[in-house]
This record gives C-alpha cells, structure tokens and sequence, in this order.
C-alpha cells in the first residue's frame, strides 16, 4: 500500500527486458517484457514472457507499441479515479499490488492469445509425433 497526495505521482513503465534469446535450429524467438509501477519510493514489478517465430518480429513490434500506449491510458484512468478521492482527505492509500496487476492484463493483451495458440499448436504436434511413434 502506498499513500498518494498528488496522482502525478504514480508512474508505469512498460518495456522489453534487455536480452532476447534466439533459437537458430527451431527459428524461434523468446522476448521477456517488463512491467513496472512506481510511486512515491514504493514499486511494483510484473513480467512475462513470450516465444514467437523469427518471422514475427514486426507484429510483436506493433503489439509492443499498442500495449504501451495502452497501459499509459489505463494509468490515467486511475489516476482520474484517484484525484476526487483527494478533495475528501490530503492522502489516498492504494494498493500498488492491485494497479500492477491491472495494467498487466492491460500489457500482456493481444500476446495471450498468441500465447495460448502456439501452446496448442505444440501439444498437438507432440500427440501427432507420439502417435505416429506408437504405430
């Protein structure tokens, strides 16, 4: 919990972590992203990670741009809900936690679903080669 006098106070930052791992003999890529909220001293860290194909690198790219501006908007809905709350007291107590884990959802929109695709798309290729063994 952190105890917010000025909203302007609460900041995000959401970026791709520095290394990003290349896999030559499967053409893969892994990139980790980074979320985190700070205020007043205090701060809150989220990430994820993704893995995609080589080939997709400007579609991560658009995704990555859309979600940041994105979590920047989200951040200012929150803060617009916090600035009311300060004409009934000096100081409004938040949950860093709570908005982290708001903006994350906010972040990792659009690479969920790519996620839980290429998970599929895996199990199916293991049970297609396991089967293909057993005969």
């Amino acid at each position: 919990m952190v105890f917010i006098k000025n909203p302007e106070n609460l900041k995000a930052e959401f970026d791709i972590v520095g290394s990003i791992s290349y896999d030559v003999s499967q053409e893969k890529i892994g990139i980790k992203f980074d979320l985190r909220v700070r205020c007043n001293g205090d701060s809150q860290r989220r990430s994820f990670g993704i893995a995609a194909d080589r080939n997709e690198v400007q579609q991560i790219k658009e995704i990555f741009e859309q979600n940041k501006k994105a979590v920047a908007e989200k951040l200012e809905e929150i803060k617009e809900k916090i600035k009311p709350l300060l004409d009934l007291s000096e100081t409004v107590e938040v949950s860093l936690d709570e908005i982290a884990d708001q903006l994350l959802e906010v972040a990792k929109e659009g690479f969920e679903t790519k996620i839980k695709k290429r998970e599929l798309e895996e199990i199916a290729r293991r049970t297609k080669r396991k089967t293909q063994m057993e005969i």
